[in-house]
């Protein structure tokens, strides 16, 4: 009974100590709370930047509230005390988040880098030992998979030997990769089970995927872009980088789950973006090789809400092609082939032609102030002998206008895209969607050419198709002139029925004529050359090969009306020229009953084999000059005024053709305006 009675006033004596300790606990709750953790704990993280071992404070401020608040859990393990537990934890995370330092987001940011790294080094471990354990599977290995082994770490401006860890930057046999790592995991389920991960951490964990994903994505396709690595990237984040974020969360749920792998998907996505942006104008130079950049690219304009990721595109492509294109220093035609790339690579990214629109008009502009634009426009579309990117364009669109049945005349061909951009009709009103960026009133003028074929497009830098014909009879005159023995009907009439399709008939007749007139010609040649007229035979010259023109549908120059101020209407050549010019007239009448020639002397070509000294030399050269060289047979040396008699040219005129046969040394300026024949 005593001893009952001893024991009894023990325990009443050890209630009332107890009552006392937690009482005082709690009163002083806060300032124990405040000095002697939260102070400590802060004292972590000194704001001198000359800290070593930075990635580790943080870890080992957390290990030591852990440790002083599992002192503090022990003595108040009774349920009686569970509500002064709370207060507790709610006073440590309110004056914790309550004092955090500016300078904590630096340690922050070297704690979850490298525990990322070395998160990829165990993972890399892993699959070491998995691919070890496989029979052969690294024979079927993807080369790129192989070669990503390094790719995902940052070492932050540290030096690394061959011998050193990427994870923990020691040596390999001195790896300490698995204690950091497990040091790392116990820190964030700490901080989970404390309510204080998001408080302390915020973004952080997802800046750091943020910047692996980026760089991850920098390394692989800054350089390349015939391949498509969206894909292989999807994958690398899914297994990887969301497999980390789950860790440190503890995410368990499928709600967060889906959450994060969206947040890392987006991320992935801006990134790629981002790195294809910025290399666009290579990207639009090469393709059609770039097709799998521009696809993937494509993928993210889709999926991107932001007007401004497609404002950034647009101003980094207009600049590039500014930059790149615009000046004095690029000729025309190559700024026409990047204009093509251009436009069927926007086009393929952008089916709706705004971001085309927008982007070259600076180009448009530009090509329109240029003098020579329209000849190398005309040039290149009629230039199927070198096998010109635009002319394989015309004949595309051709042959795609021919099969859907569009009227040829009305210049302009409609390419099969969705609607988007296109103006809201009762008839297209469920599928139809507003441009992304709203035009002005002039860009909305130009809107028609967002969907035309390359062809329009250029022939659309001006506001009449009357260059276009004009020019493209210049060329086809001095096409028909300068190559007469080496003309291609077929190839020439090929180019007009193709452009007859982009303008009207009667704007071309001018050039269906010419090319008649080129046949007519080898028929009528053909005919006299052979015999067949019995009484205007060509006795000499019988190579004589003439092109008869019917001069109102030729260019000016061809007119017999016209009076050239730098060559004579006039020339007296050679007689036995002039009866085979005579002959052939006559001949011609024979055949063109009421018709005659009037003769072009200065236009043409002659081809000459000259032997001078026993060596012949070829030529190709204007009548004119042929004329002049042909008086030395009949004389060695002739005096200037004595040759002005003899061709009817003037005195000018007459020096600049023998300037001509000096440069080629056959004939010599003795001085007294008297030149003579080099025979040797």
């Amino acid at each position: 009974m005593q001893c009952q009675n001893i024991l009894s006033k023990f325990e009443s004596s050890k209630a009332k100590s107890n009552y006392i300790y937690y009482h005082l606990f709690e009163v002083r709750l806060d300032s124990i709370v405040r000095n002697e953790l939260v102070t400590k704990f802060w004292s972590h993280f000194p704001k001198d930047d000359e800290v070593s071992h930075i990635h580790t404070q943080f870890v080992a401020a957390i290990e030591f509230l852990s440790e002083a608040c599992c002192d503090i859990d022990n003595s108040l393990v009774d349920p009686v005390y569970e509500s002064l537990k709370k207060k507790f934890y709610l006073a440590l995370k309110t004056q914790i988040l309550f004092q955090k330092p500016h300078q904590l987001e630096r340690y922050l940011k070297a704690t979850y880098l490298r525990g990322f790294k070395v998160f990829l080094m165990q993972q890399k471990v892993g699959n070491q030992a998995t691919v070890t354990k496989s029979d052969n599977d690294s024979d079927d290995m993807d080369e790129d998979e192989a070669e990503d082994d390094d790719d995902e770490f940052d070492r932050d401006g540290q030096t690394c030997g061959s011998d050193d860890c990427h994870g923990c930057q020691q040596k390999l046999k001195f790896c300490e990769c698995l204690s950091i790592y497990e040091r790392f995991n116990k820190m964030n389920e700490y901080l989970r089970n404390s309510n204080l991960l998001e408080g302390l951490v915020g973004d952080t964990v997802m800046t750091v995927a943020k910047k692996f994903i980026e760089r991850k994505v920098s390394s692989k396709c800054k350089s390349n872009y015939s391949r498509s690595y969206l894909h292989q990237l999807t994958i690398w984040v899914h297994d990887v980088v969301k497999q980390w974020v789950l860790e440190v969360y503890g995410a368990e749920s499928s709600d967060d789950s889906e959450y994060i792998e969206q947040k890392l998907d987006r991320f992935l996505k801006d990134a790629y973006a981002e790195v294809r942006v910025s290399h666009m104008f290579e990207i639009v130079i090469e393709y059609p090789n770039s097709e799998a950049a521009i696809q993937d690219l494509k993928m993210c304009l889709e999926l991107s809400t932001s007007s401004q990721f497609r404002l950034n595109l647009i101003n980094s492509v207009k600049q590039s092609l500014i930059e790149s294109l615009l000046h004095p220093g690029v000729n025309t035609y190559d700024i026409l082939t990047a204009y093509i790339s251009a436009i069927k690579a926007l086009r393929a990214l952008d089916p709706t032609g705004l971001i085309l629109q927008l982007v070259t008009e600076p180009v448009r502009r530009y090509l329109k102030s240029r003098d020579d634009t329209v000849r190398c426009i005309v040039t290149a579309l009629t230039d199927e002998d070198h096998n010109s990117e635009l002319n394989r364009e015309m004949i595309r669109s051709s042959n795609q206008t021919n099969e859907n049945g569009t009227d040829a005349k009305s210049g302009t061909i409609e390419m099969s895209i969705p609607s988007e951009g296109e103006k809201c009709t009762a008839l297209n009103f469920e599928k139809w969607k507003p441009d992304p960026i709203k035009l002005n009133a002039s860009d909305d003028l130009m809107k028609s050419s967002r969907f035309s074929d390359i062809v329009s497009i250029l022939v659309n830098i001006y506001e009449t198709k009357d260059l276009f014909v004009e020019e493209y009879q210049k060329l086809l005159s001095q096409r028909l002139l300068n190559k007469y023995d080496e003309c291609n009907l077929d190839t020439e009439l090929r180019n007009l029925e193709l452009l007859t399709i982009r303008f009207s008939d009667c704007e071309l007749h001018r050039c269906e004529v010419m090319l008649k007139d080129v046949q007519t010609s080898k028929r009528i040649n053909k005919r006299i050359l052979s015999g067949d007229i019995r009484d205007h035979k060509l006795e000499e010259f019988k190579n004589l090969d003439v092109l008869i023109v019917s001069s109102p549908f030729w260019p000016d120059k061809f007119s017999p009306m016209v009076s050239l101020s730098d060559e004579p209407p006039e020339i007296t050549f050679p007689p036995a020229v002039e009866t085979a010019i005579s002959t052939y007239t006559k001949a011609f009448e024979a055949i063109q009953a009421s018709r005659t020639l009037h003769w072009r002397h200065h236009l043409g070509s002659v081809n000459l084999d000259v032997t001078v000294g026993g060596k012949t030399q070829n030529f190709s050269v204007s009548p004119l000059h042929a004329a002049v060289l042909y008086s030395f047979k009949e004389r060695k040396a002739w005096r200037l005024k004595e040759l002005m008699h003899k061709t009817s040219l003037p005195a000018a005129t007459l020096r600049s053709r023998l300037a001509l046969w000096q440069r080629n040394g056959l004939i010599r300026d003795c001085g007294g305006d008297k030149y003579e024949l080099i025979e040797q």
